[in-house]
């Protein structure tokens, strides 16, 4: 293979992975991925149980932060519709490089997808049922969740037409 095919074929796969990429960052297109995991249990409205290669490991979604359960108003419906989102179902795990990979209680820091690309966190906000939550650094989607919490209070969705 002479020289020039081998720099064109080298471009090639730099653009191709340069796609890969871009199309994996902005999930605006339903996500095909051979990485799906199960969620086992659902502990509240931010935590999670799944199974990784036969491990059981908790996850905690990143930039939320749901009422906590018995003491927090809100707080069963915040799990409840966690549970109907993802217990039992196939996600999509993603991490955030501005962001730890585990916090403090060892629990995995991500971002949950759908099958369908439904984007878990931020839907969770969006219905008024999780808070924006920043931990010491911004994250990639602090933007739209801030105005995710915003337009569910301006709207009353969630724990913000029920708490004060």
């Amino acid at each position: 293979m002479n020289i020039k095919k081998l720099f064109w074929w080298g471009v090639g796969l730099l653009l191709l992975v340069f796609f890969i990429k871009l199309v994996l960052k902005t999930g605006t297109t339903t996500i095909v991925n051979s990485n799906l995991t199960e969620v086992t249990r659902v502990v509240d409205g931010d935590t999670l149980m799944v199974e990784i290669n036969g491990e059981k490991k908790y996850v905690r979604l990143i930039g939320i932060d749901s009422p906590e359960e018995n003491s927090e108003c809100f707080a069963k419906e915040a799990s409840n519709k966690t549970k109907e989102l993802v217990e039992g179902k196939k996600i999509i795990l993603n991490s955030d490089p501005s962001q730890n990979n585990v916090d403090k209680y060892d629990r995995l820091l991500r971002y949950v997808r759908l099958e369908d690309g439904t984007f878990v966190n931020q839907k969770l906000v969006e219905e008024g049922y999780a808070l924006e939550y920043t931990y010491k650094v911004p994250y990639q989607y602090q933007v739209e969740f801030e105005e995710a919490q915003k337009q569910a209070k301006i709207n009353k969705k969630g724990m913000w037409g029920v708490c004060n």
